[in-house]
């Protein structure tokens, strides 16, 4: 049976991603213990995504600091895939992206509808959720540019920050020299002469599960670097396929889209909002905590360019939206 989950092995909110729970991992990626005391220090009110964007700047001037933001992926990597499965075991993997999943495809399958999801998360809750509803695991097919995601042209999904399952290819590797550490460490210390490719994988687990191999599925002598982008205020890069990109990039410039659900995100990505110039007049829901929240990112994303029209936004956060018709009002309503 699985476990009771409780609600620290959820993966962790952004301010949350130095928390002391995570020692094991800043233990194994000692790199970036230089960073951490600093960002543990910020108070409530300040911003890590600020801070790591300030640390990131100094990369050309600080050598090590490219160290400590190859060792940042890994990181992010290894707490992100641990507690994905914590909660996915916790919960027999019923969450609320499930539940959500599973009512907009019962609204989408009746309409003949096409609908696309678009998380910023590094962990696997969505894509459980996705194989689920879909019957098909995404993560299955594991060419270059992780055509499962995209299989199903009226039901897509698409992670512009990467995640934690993810690979990315690295060319200009000396095998002889990575090999004399473990490969994370390798590919850290060597980091300013590694090429990021465009090619990606699903990493693969060894057999106990307890952790990746960054070895690419080319043979022993191609490596990969865990395919997640460092979370930045105004820098954040995509970290996706080339194909999720122009795919994307496409529907967020189509007239075809005429709803969007926000669910906990904040729109402060410049490059993914920079994609997003449809012209046509969008219909909104806002689901977070708080009205201030809520406000704020409207704010944001019509500064974006975009033109919308705002349901009453559900300001006491995802399961209390579930818990009430209002996914189904919102989505029956014409468009704007």
């Amino acid at each position: 049976m699985p476990s009771e989950p409780f609600e620290g092995a959820r993966p962790p909110l952004t301010n949350e991603l130095f928390s002391r729970g995570f020692d094991y991992a800043i233990s194994e990626f000692w790199q970036i213990r230089p960073l951490t005391a600093g960002l543990r220090r910020l108070p409530s009110n300040a911003s890590l995504e600020e801070q790591l964007e300030r640390l990131y700047d100094q990369r050309s001037e600080l050598h090590a600091r490219q160290r400590q933001f190859a060792a940042l992926r890994f990181y992010l990597q290894r707490i992100m895939r641990r507690r994905s499965r914590d909660w996915l075991d916790g919960t027999a993997g019923v969450t609320n992206y499930a539940e959500l999943l599973g009512r907009i495809e019962d609204w989408r399958a009746a309409r003949g509808e096409r609908v696309a999801f678009i998380t910023f998360n590094y962990d696997t809750l969505l894509d459980e959720a996705f194989r689920d509803v879909q019957n098909f695991d995404p993560a299955s097919a594991n060419a270059p540019e992780l055509p499962g995601y995209t299989r199903d042209t009226d039901c897509l999904l698409f992670k512009p920050h990467g995640s934690c399952n993810w690979g990315r290819r690295v060319s200009h590797v000396e095998p002889q020299k990575v090999q004399a550490r473990t490969i994370p460490e390798g590919l850290i210390s060597y980091v300013e002469s590694l090429d990021l490719g465009e090619d990606f994988e699903i990493l693969r687990e060894y057999d106990d599960g307890s952790t990746v191999d960054f070895r690419s599925k080319q043979g022993p002598s191609s490596l990969l670097l865990p395919a997640l982008a460092v979370p930045l205020r105004s820098k954040s890069s995509l970290e996706s396929p080339p194909a999720h990109i122009a795919l994307l990039k496409e529907c967020l410039s189509t007239d075809e889209v005429t709803h969007v659900i926000v669910i906990g995100w904040r729109a402060t990505e410049s490059p993914f909002l920079a994609l997003w110039t449809s012209l046509r007049t969008l219909r909104l829901q806002i689901v977070d905590k708080g009205q201030q929240n809520a406000e704020a990112i409207t704010a944001r994303l019509r500064q974006s360019g975009l033109r919308l029209v705002e349901s009453l936004p559900a300001v006491e956060g995802f399961s209390r939206f579930l818990e009430a018709d209002d996914l189904e009002t919102f989505l029956t309503l014409p468009p704007a």
